[in-house]
């Protein structure tokens, strides 16, 4: 049968053993988490510019249409106007075509500047992400595993020392300390 000390030392340098491991572990998730939080918001930042690039395509594409939409527009009201006998380019005739070209050339500006204002919405979310992922990898770089178990290992093994030196200690003073082998 053990004495006690030896117990004792024996489930210190035990649980230092698993302390240094469970460190390790716990270190090693967290750089694996950060790692994969800073991967989401890359991919994040991707689909943003992505979608910010869309936003001015599909605007382009809509302002197009609203641009031959005005062009329908103006030509239906000169045929209106010159098939009921009416000079197009004189008085409220002109008039009238004015108002129907500047509402067409409004909302084509419209639907442009709502569709930069979707991709600007987008680039900014895009650099949120963009600084999200940098943080992300920051904190999985500042993880060091092998330092997290190391620094607990170290912290076993001064107090298994501790535990040691009380004891040396102990039996010196009762006259049964270790003797040296020439003694």
């Amino acid at each position: 049968m053990c004495d006690p000390f030896t117990i004792a030392i024996g489930t210190a340098i035990a649980g230092t053993v698993m302390t240094t491991y469970g460190s390790y572990t716990q270190s090693q998730a967290a750089k694996s988490q950060s790692e994969y939080q800073a991967a989401v918001a890359e991919n994040n930042r991707t689909i943003a510019e992505w979608q910010a690039d869309d936003a001015l395509e599909r605007g382009n594409i809509a302002a197009r249409q609203a641009a031959l939409k005005r062009g329908r527009a103006e030509a239906d009201v000169l045929l209106a106007q010159v098939g009921q006998g009416f000079d197009p380019s004189v008085g409220s005739n002109l008039g009238l075509m004015d108002d129907v070209t500047t509402a067409g050339k409004l909302d084509e500006l419209n639907i442009t500047r709502n569709a930069e204002l979707q991709a600007h919405d987008a680039r900014v979310r895009a650099m949120g992400f963009d600084a999200s992922a940098g943080l992300y990898q920051s904190r999985a770089d500042a993880q060091n595993p092998l330092l997290e178990g190391a620094t607990a290992f170290a912290e076993g093994a001064s107090n298994v020392a501790g535990m040691w030196y009380k004891h040396d200690q102990g039996l010196k003073k009762k006259g049964q300390g270790l003797k040296k082998k020439d003694e």
